[in-house]
């Protein structure tokens, strides 16, 4: 299991919208806080991958979001 950090920067003012979307969409992520109406901070917990293959796929999730930055904090198990 992969724990990273994530900033999540989205269309001006759709953050919250992408924020819920994320946090009932997305398994192990989880939003910390909302930042002005375009930047998310959460974390997100995965079974693997890379850091940027994962903030491909948040990417890929919603037309709102417009990059990720994602910081891996540990690896559980592995």
């Amino acid at each position: 299991m992969i724990v990273t950090e994530v900033v999540i920067q989205t269309q001006p003012g759709r953050a919250p919208a992408v924020e819920a979307h994320l946090e009932k969409d997305v398994p192990g992520f989880q939003s910390r806080r909302v930042e002005g109406g375009d930047c998310i901070h959460g974390s997100w917990c995965v079974p693997s991958g890379q850091a940027q293959a994962l903030a491909e796929v948040l990417q890929a999730l919603d037309p709102d979001i417009l990059s990720v930055n994602p910081t891996i904090i540990g690896v559980i198990g592995e």
